[in-house]
């Protein structure tokens, strides 16, 4: 790997994460102005467990999971394409499942359950937003689209089939940033909606909408261990719970440990969740641990009659 590379991975590993993620998708936030607007391809690996973890829409997941996470990413200018794919697995082996109540016509989820795969779209640009004669701050927003297999159990008073489905998440993202007291806020609004539907067409859909904004903290570097501490939190609403406009609220703090000799970077993270389903909060403490590491790295050259990206 190249010089140029190398200090490419190290920018990209230091970034701040940028919206309410799946825990084990690190943050790929590439700033143009590093690259100088050059095409740059990588692809990364990420291997962990976690457990207690929360799923698109903030649906709970497998007590315990492990996974394996394949990320690709392509960045030229100030665009952005990213495919990854996600390989899970719950500790009893379970499938994700939703139960169809015919008496109540509606779909829900009784207890946890993992999918077997996941596969995400997603498209992005940078944007710069003037810092008051100072240099711009690059900002970023995102849409995604993903979609995992699941199995819905059709339910009167007891279980009496199972069928097929898939279901699918639609999200848009943007960082934010504003000065208080002199100070920078840096943060990200999302909305997503996640449908599920079975392959029979005849039970409607299962549609879940979240509107949240992460906000994050400094970090706090702890430079003779090498360690850097990002600390988030996240609020908002999750339609069809109940209760109040606001029903969620998730803290979380990450451990961050690169390894230059080897190219792997350690995350460790602790993120409790608090939902509230009609007057009753529920918490949820998520852990997670997870090594990354850059399978490939090419950044190609600059054309003559390329421009720059804005400063």
């Amino acid at each position: 790997m190249n010089r140029s590379a190398a200090m490419l991975l190290v920018l990209l590993a230091a970034m701040t994460a940028s919206a309410q993620r799946t825990l084990f998708d690190p943050d790929d936030f590439l700033d143009p102005r590093e690259t100088a607007g050059r095409p740059v391809f990588i692809s990364r690996l990420v291997l962990g467990a976690a457990s207690n973890m929360s799923g698109d829409g903030f649906q709970p997941l497998g007590e315990n999971v492990g996974y394996l996470h394949l990320a690709n990413s392509f960045s030229w200018r100030s665009v952005q394409f990213d495919y990854k794919r996600s390989q899970l697995r719950a500790e009893d082996g379970a499938p994700a499942v939703l139960e169809y109540d015919f008496r109540q016509e509606r779909f829900r989820q009784t207890r946890n359950a993992t999918p077997r795969s996941k596969d995400t779209l997603q498209a992005a640009w940078y944007w710069p937003m003037p810092a008051g004669g100072g240099v711009p701050v690059m900002l970023r927003s995102r849409v995604t689209f993903a979609t995992q297999p699941v199995e819905t159990e059709l339910v009167e008073d007891v279980p009496v089939a199972r069928v097929s489905g898939r279901a699918r998440t639609y999200a848009l993202e943007t960082d934010t940033w504003f000065r208080i007291a002199g100070r920078d806020v840096f943060g990200s609004l999302a909305i997503s909606e996640t449908r599920t539907r079975t392959n029979t067409g005849v039970l409607g859909e299962r549609r879940e909408r979240t509107l949240s904004y992460t906000n994050r903290f400094p970090s706090l570097a702890i430079r003779r261990a090498r360690i850097l501490v990002r600390p988030t939190l996240t609020v908002g609403g999750i339609t069809n719970r109940g209760g109040s406009a606001v029903n969620l609220v998730n803290p979380s703090i990450e451990i961050f440990r690169p390894f230059t000799g080897s190219g792997a970077n350690l995350h460790v993270i602790y993120s409790p969740q608090w939902i509230a389903t009609g007057d009753r909060w529920r918490a949820t403490h998520q852990v997670a641990v997870l090594i990354d590491r850059a399978l490939f790295v090419k950044i190609f050259q600059r054309r003559s009659g390329d421009a720059r990206p804005p400063r």
